[in-house]
């Protein structure tokens, strides 16, 4: 029987799950979650024998250091002698005219009629690189970096050896933020609660999530996330304990808050 689960909504972490890119910590940590998130497992059944079939491919075949050098020399030398023997080839003409039983040439490589030939192919090339800057978002800009300091809401009573925390937002050349977020001292809440990590707004009035996750019995771990959140705008993060009523409702509080301070 398939899951129940929409496979578009699962936790960043089943990509990794699937591809077979899960740290050792953080594969102990999924198959807990795995076993009560419907959307993970329905990414999970429905991508899991792609993952297979990419995990069986052979690694990628690193060329020669110097091969990318040695292939530009090669080009420029080859052009340069093939300019010279047409300089010479037209010289040869001019005074004797076409030699009987010549040999003609069956692959040539192009010849620059101009002395301004190779500025122009450097042109072409520094064009080339300036268009795909401008086309790829964030390719050669500097990318964005926010850290958060993570500790329990005031007036919480929580003992400095108490729980506490960390996380770092990375803007990545798409535009998403990656989120390493760690985490120490946290109680555990059992099978039918969850921890969850927030985006909150300025104001308070908007939420959004980056991901869940469960700690392990030393309370400690760290956890990948990925958000569109942009925390110059959501600039502070929130760590919840959720639950789920018998009608369905959510309710959270709240252990771990922080503002987003620029790198």
């Amino acid at each position: 029987m398939p899951p129940k689960g929409q496979a578009e909504l699962a936790h960043p972490q089943a990509a990794d799950w699937v591809t077979g890119t899960l740290g050792p910590d953080d594969v102990v940590l999924f198959q807990f979650h795995l076993k009560g998130c419907p959307h993970c497992q329905a990414a999970v059944a429905e991508f899991g024998q792609l993952g297979q079939l990419l995990r069986q491919l052979p690694p990628a075949a690193e060329p020669p250091p110097a091969l990318e050098a040695r292939t530009i020399a090669g080009l420029l030398a080859a052009a340069a002698a093939d300019r010279a023997g047409t300089r010479a080839d037209g010289m040869a003409g001019d005074r004797a005219g076409p030699q009987p039983g010549g040999l003609a040439k069956v692959i040539r490589l192009p010849r620059w009629r101009s002395r301004t030939g190779l500025l122009t192919i450097a042109s072409a090339v520094a064009a080339a690189v300036i268009a795909i800057l401008l086309v790829v978002p964030g390719l050669g800009a500097q990318k964005a970096s926010f850290a958060f300091r993570l500790a329990p809401p005031r007036g919480s009573g929580q003992a400095a050896s108490g729980p506490s925390g960390s996380a770092t937002a990375r803007q990545d050349s798409s535009g998403s933020w990656n989120i390493t977020l760690t985490v120490r001292h946290l109680k555990d809440v059992g099978p039918k609660r969850w921890y969850e990590c927030w985006y909150v707004s300025r104001d308070g009035r908007q939420a959004v999530s980056a991901g869940t996750f469960a700690v392990p019995p030393s309370g400690n771990g760290t956890f990948p996330m990925t958000s569109s959140a942009d925390p110059r705008d959501f600039q502070s993060m929130e760590i919840t304990i959720q639950s789920a009523s018998k009608d369905g409702a959510l309710h959270h509080e709240i252990v771990l808050s922080g503002s987003a301070k620029k790198l």
